[in-house]
């Protein structure tokens, strides 16, 4: 992937943070124009941002 195209990636995560998780995925198929690479780089940082989430908070959710 080239330098823009990387920076596209980083720029559409940062916005995809701002968007409502609901709506996140069509959003994000919409900013990305058909453009599958593109998409799925962003989808594997957001899927790897969810995860980053403390463990204490982990542990929390998987008691309740």
């Amino acid at each position: 992937m080239d330098q823009e195209r990387w920076r596209r990636v980083g720029d559409l995560f940062e916005r995809a943070l701002d968007q409502p998780t609901a709506g996140r995925h069509a959003w994000l198929e919409q900013e990305c124009a058909g453009d599958a690479v593109v998409l799925g780089e962003v989808q594997r940082m957001l899927a790897a941002d969810e995860d980053s989430s403390p463990v204490g908070e982990k542990v929390q959710q998987a008691a309740a």
